[in-house]
């Protein structure tokens, strides 16, 4: 089963270690004692945003709401959280209009469930991403600057600070 392209897939090693580190959270999305999907999250202790890294729906199980009621459930269950923190391949730079059109879709699933689009994006491993927040608590004030720092706080937690350096990179939103 291959929910992701491979190159939003992380290693095993990587998901190893942030889950013995204690960074990240992996949550069944069950209805009527079958698993239909699944939900990986990372946060850290004091940081106030959590980040949404894999949200899979099964193939079979798609377009019946399952996807929806989790991230809803999920956000009733993160009140000590800020947000919600995402990231989504940037819809117009994929390789092909049906990647691009996925993207689209994508990104219009979020904004319908409340997530708010970001002043900037970011590029990881050479893609580049747009960025969301689901807020979860009524915080105001939060700055892009703030989400940037803590985001970066939480990719340094899963993969390391050299590779957070040399592969994660803030860009202007174009």
């Amino acid at each position: 089963m291959k929910l992701f392209p491979p190159s939003e897939r992380k290693s095993y090693h990587t998901i190893e270690k942030s889950v013995r580190d204690q960074v990240m959270n992996l949550l069944k999305i069950v209805v009527e004692d079958q698993i239909v999907g699944f939900i990986i999250t990372n946060s850290l202790a004091n940081n106030p945003y959590l980040q949404l890294d894999y949200l899979g729906i099964f193939e079979t199980e798609q377009k019946k709401g399952y996807g929806s009621d989790a991230i809803l459930l999920l956000k009733e269950n993160s009140k000590e959280f800020a947000g919600i923190f995402i990231e989504i391949e940037k819809p117009g730079w994929g390789e092909n209009e049906k990647e691009n059109l996925i993207r689209q879709k994508r990104a219009a699933f979020y904004k319908s469930l409340g997530f708010q689009k970001l002043k900037f994006d970011v590029e990881l491993y050479h893609v580049r991403y747009e960025t969301y927040l689901l807020p979860c608590t009524p915080k105001l004030g939060f700055s892009d600057e703030e989400i940037i720092e803590k985001i970066f706080e939480i990719y340094v937690a899963t993969i390391g600070e050299k590779r957070t350096q040399k592969y994660c990179k803030v860009m202007e939103d174009q």
